[in-house]
């Protein structure tokens, strides 16, 4: 998988902005761009939970630990706001599985030994970059359409 890398060309995505711009709009192109980008929004978090790992399931002390987490870090971003259409990952330690790690050693542990673990890539950003690219996309035949004046 190549690596994602920003360019200088990118605009940051922000849904103040495609309101702003949504302004000029009748109504219902309003609703219908709103729509398109909750969908966007659940299907980066569909994507990637699928493709974050469940990993092995601990039991420590009668209680799950483990196994999930990332999976279960994918979420819609700030339920408060339910007219926002947010995905992110808030797994702490997303980029150790991202970037992967260095094979490293500590003298003064017990099990010092630590191996390595390969990149996977950066997977959320490449996902959230292919669904905001199908949502413009989107966006774009819906306020191109022809549309009978009333």
């Amino acid at each position: 998988m190549p690596r994602w890398e920003p360019t200088e060309t990118m605009t940051p995505f922000s849904l103040n902005d495609l309101a702003r711009a949504l302004e000029h709009v009748g109504d219902d192109l309003k609703r219908a761009a709103g729509d398109r980008a909750q969908v966007a929004a659940g299907r980066t978090v569909t994507r990637a939970q699928a493709v974050y790992p469940i990993g092995p399931v601990h039991v420590r002390r009668g209680r799950r630990v483990g196994g999930g987490v990332l999976r279960r870090s994918v979420g819609r971003g700030d339920r408060s706001r339910p007219q926002a259409a947010v995905a992110r990952v808030t797994a702490p330690h997303v980029h150790f599985y991202e970037d992967g790690t260095e094979e490293r050693f500590d003298a003064t542990r017990g099990n010092a030994f630590r191996g390595r673990m390969p990149a996977k890539g950066p997977l959320f950003v490449g996902i959230a970059i292919d669904e905001r690219a199908d949502m413009v996309r989107d966006l774009t035949h819906l306020v191109t359409q022809d549309r009978e004046l009333g």
